[in-house]
């Protein structure tokens, strides 16, 4: 199998080769084209120098329609001397260069298009060529030709067959029955006569809509193969439309913040001058705050409902499903023809469920928070928590599901205390000290307020230090049990951190003429006020017992009290021995998370660390659920030393990593591949330059929700690092079963076709 080889991958093999004769083999679609070389310094892809050449008419023909059609055909020469003399009369759909034959949709001009071509100096080969406003036409300029025109088939004065089409004005043009090309072969001469319009069939994008026509049969528009050349009549004209658009938020506050947590409201301006038909569709696009607001992209669509009317359109939009806290950015636009057009963008923010206050300084050991965790407000219900609920989900009535496996006396500052988990820093829960310490140093007031995000009363008790002066108030959010409510604006309940060692339950405290200490199961869901753990500076007041407090900062002192950070050089598991096959890197002896050269070991999607049961695609830890897009991660996701994502250095330390593309392609083409049998285990016994050997077992792979594995002693699937950049839901994995073919037997052979990300798959590290 070892042999220089030109592969779809790029692996360009650019050292000088030996001083003998070589022979080149360039596979294409239909035929392989082989070249006698000597020495092979390099090897470049360039655009080749050609350019077509066409001459517009003089004047367009006013037939009476809409739009001015051309007096003839496009027809196109071009300066490459491979084509000297040839004229170019069949063009593929979106296909600029004239001269491509293939039957590949992905050249016209991709594989799924999502915009029509109309007026694209990059698609619309008419409006290329001959300028000004020439272009091809749309389906409802060709529809008006077929429905307000007359056709009657016959010949031109140059004896060509076709139709004369004649205008409602009596002006007339012909267009000649020019048959269609499939790839290099062009039929139905004399018999046939299809144009291409700029319209791509939504239903079937592997079509574009075309005028077809032949003698016996009234003309019509077809949707045909995009790969298909047909005939080009431009039109001449404006598009007959334009249109502006402009978005502002609803229902936010401060910097485009939501005021919802999962939804935000819009209200769009569309402007339109001219024909107010020629708008296919209008709407909003949205992604992330990161996301490419291009239409037929990657990014959501909200489509508007209403017909737009010439003038200016005020349109609402609510668009809903969004994570809370987090980036977005929204733009309008309007499809012109099937052209977009964009208004500005404009970047917003939903609400955070847990949005972090300030603190305010009570004069006391600790700081207090402005509000209750989950509340968007001074004034504001919080969310209901569990003793140990860190998620402000949970509804259970059973107390074993909260705080499970908590042996100690405090979840402050543990792994159940919310604060610390969603805030960090130094903010915690308050324990039974700090509580008794706020009540013993604070006048209360009953007070009656309203909530500035709901409108509704919030009733409960104003605590005023009277160290600081400063107020800090607290709702009468009442209590949940499951999922009933109870004493909401009556009784203002709050957990401690603290268990009662003689009940064995939490502490909580209910404020009422005076604090009442008292005990519950975890399972009784309060609100839950947090403290910042830095304590007061009595200098601030003149000593105890002073009266004027300075300004609170808004931003606490940035001091995490995070867990410590893994230490990537210590493994977490036992790594395997490093193997040099005489290649660029050694390769390791057994699979991640194996214990021997014929064990599976783990299962791993790619870019993830850990081993999981879930390997379904909303699962995978970078896949965005609501904008349906994986994460950008690069071309790989361990390049330039970044090893986040990489599980041979997270598991087993040191310099052990996930491979690459190319490390893979040097695996297979510089080594012996042979299908052995160990143990009882299949797989294949891959032999190095070297002469010593690593065994890669077929343990097939897991997919799903459940995690199953398939095609295990069939087939061997290994992760890569490097991403498919031809399709990048898929990252690049290498491949095998017993039937795996060198290039050398098969040229096409491919054993890296690229896996979808969320996808468990073994892993074979490597190391310097």
């Amino acid at each position: 199998m070892k042999k220089s080889f030109l592969i779809g991958s790029l692996m360009l093999l650019c050292a000088t080769l030996a001083q003998a004769q070589q022979k080149v083999y360039i596979q294409l679609n239909d035929t392989t084209i082989e070249r006698y070389v000597w020495d092979v310094v390099d090897i470049t892809f360039g655009e080749d120098n050609y350019e077509l050449q066409s001459t517009a008419p003089d004047a367009p023909v006013d037939l009476g329609l809409k739009v001015l059609w051309a007096p003839f055909n496009l027809t196109a020469t071009t300066t490459n001397p491979d084509y000297a003399g040839q004229t170019f009369t069949h063009f593929g759909w979106g296909d600029l260069t004239g001269i491509n034959q293939s039957a590949e949709l992905r050249y016209f001009p991709v594989n799924h298009p999502t915009a029509n071509i109309v007026n694209d100096d990059t698609r619309d080969i008419a409006k290329k060529l001959w300028g000004d406003k020439w272009r091809l036409p749309t389906d409802k300029e060709i529809q008006e030709l077929i429905t307000k025109c007359e056709w009657t088939w016959g010949q031109d004065a140059e004896g060509n067959w076709g139709y004369t089409v004649t205008g409602p004005n009596g002006n007339e043009i012909f267009l000649p029955a020019d048959g269609q090309r499939l790839k290099s072969e062009i039929t139905g001469q004399s018999e046939i006569g299809s144009y291409w319009t700029g319209v791509y069939n939504t239903d079937d994008d592997t079509t574009a809509y075309s005028l077809t026509f032949n003698r016996t049969e009234q003309p019509s528009l077809e949707a045909i193969k995009r790969y298909y050349g047909l005939l080009i009549r431009p039109v001449y004209g404006e598009e007959g439309l334009e249109a502006s658009s402009s978005v502002a938020m609803l229902n936010y506050r401060n910097d485009h913040e939501s005021i919802y947590l999962n939804q935000a409201n819009f209200r769009a301006t569309y402007t339109l001058s001219g024909d107010a038909d020629k708008a296919d569709e209008y709407g909003l696009l949205w992604g992330s705050s990161s996301a490419q607001l291009q239409y037929g992209g990657s990014c959501n669509v909200e489509k508007g409902s209403e017909t737009l009317q010439e003038g200016e359109n005020v349109i609402d939009f609510s668009l809903a499903g969004l994570n809370d806290g987090s980036s977005y950015k929204v733009r309008p636009y309007v499809l012109v023809e099937g052209l977009p057009k964009y208004g500005e963008e404009l970047t917003f923010k939903t609400a955070s469920r847990f949005p972090e206050p300030a603190y305010v300084d009570m004069g006391l050991s600790v700081r207090w928070a402005e509000w209750d965790m989950g509340a968007q407000s001074t004034n504001d219900f919080g969310l209901y928590f569990g003793w140990g609920d860190v998620s402000g989900d949970m509804t259970s009535t059973n107390p074993y599901d909260y705080a499970t496996g908590f042996t100690g006396t405090s979840i402050s500052n543990t792994k159940f205390d919310v604060a610390h988990v969603k805030w960090g820093k130094k903010w915690r829960m308050p324990t039974e000290a700090e509580y008794e310490e706020l009540f013993e140093n604070c006048t209360w007031t009953w007070e009656e307020r309203n909530s500035p995000t709901t409108g509704e009363k919030v009733r409960g008790y104003c605590l005023t230090s009277k160290i600081s002066k400063n107020s800090i108030f607290l709702p009468a959010g009442g209590y949940y049990t499951g999922t009933q409510s109870d004493r909401v604006n009556s009784y203002v309940i709050y957990w401690t951190a603290d268990m009662d060692t003689e009940s064995s339950y939490p502490v909580y405290y209910r404020l009422a003429a005076t604090p009442i200490r008292k005990t519950n199961p975890k399972t009784m869901r309060t609100l839950f006020r947090a403290v910042y753990a830095e304590p007061t500076d009595p200098s601030n007041y003149g000593g105890s017992g002073g009266t004027v407090t300075p300004d609170d900062p808004v931003d606490p002192i940035d001091d995490p009290i995070d867990d410590p950070v893994d230490d990537p050089v210590t493994p977490k598991i036992t790594p395997g021995k490093a193997v040099d096959l005489g290649l660029s890197v050694k390769w390791a002896n057994y699979n991640i998370g194996a214990a021997s050269e014929t064990e599976a070991g783990y299962y791993i999607a790619w870019a993830d660390t850990v081993p999981r049961e879930d390997f379904s695609r909303n699962s995978h830890i970078h896949y965005d659920v609501v904008n349906k897009t994986y994460d950008d991660l690069g071309k790989a996701f361990n390049a330039n030393g970044d090893y986040t994502y990489d599980a041979a250095r997270y598991l087993w330390g040191g310099t052990w990593r996930v491979p690459t593309e190319v490390e893979f392609s040097e695996l297979w083409l510089e080594c012996t591949w042979t299908w052995t049998t160990k143990n009882g285990v299949d797989g294949f016994t891959v032999k190095g330059p070297s002469g010593k050997s690593i065994f890669l077992p077929a343990a097939g792979y897991k997919s799903g929700a459940t995690g199953s594995t398939k095609q295990d002693g069939i087939w061997g699937y290994y992760w890569s690092s490097s991403l498919n950049l031809r399709n990048t839901d898929y990252g690049l994995n290498f491949m095998f079963n017993s039937g795996l073919q060198s290039l050398e037997e098969n040229p096409t052979a491919n054993p890296m076709p690229g896996t979808y990300r969320e996808w468990g798959l073994n892993i074979r590290p490597v190391c310097p």
